[in-house]
């Protein structure tokens, strides 16, 4: 598992600050967890752009003719907190088994925010859980 702190500038702490601020909800946790996966891929592929993203990832670029996806998973926890780490959809179940990295963000609302890159089979594994989907009566 790689692990990196992302140091970000002022300048990007503040426009971060300004276009997704922590307002208490999950949906800023993913879209705060975005922008810093954005910030952290354009460093360490520099010169890459956006790319169509495949079913089941999240993010993904196209690096020297080549196209790279990435699953983002961030909590504003500063630990990894594995216990959150969850798989919503058959379609990111089977990206992940093929390769697709884990992008696991903590303390996305943070000055620096840490970055651990995960492979499926070498960093974790999926046990799947029973889930019940509930049905109104009337």
């Amino acid at each position: 598992m790689r692990t990196e702190p992302l140091t970000l500038s002022d300048e990007e702490f503040s426009e971060l600050q300004r276009s997704t601020p922590d307002n208490g909800s999950g949906s800023a946790v993913g879209l705060r967890a975005t922008q810093l996966a954005r910030i952290y891929l354009a460093r360490l592929y520099p010169g890459s752009e956006g790319a169509p993203v495949p079913p089941g990832a999240d993010i993904a670029l196209k690096h020297r003719e080549q196209i790279i996806s990435f699953e983002i998973k961030g909590t504003r926890d500063t630990r990894i907190a594995p216990g959150q780490l969850k798989v919503s959809s058959l379609h990111s179940y089977k990206s992940l088994i093929a390769g697709t990295p884990v992008l696991r963000i903590t303390g996305v609302f943070e000055r620096t925010p840490i970055i651990y890159t995960m492979l499926y089979g070498t960093d974790f594994t999926l046990r799947p859980e029973p889930r019940w989907s509930v049905h109104l009566t009337k």
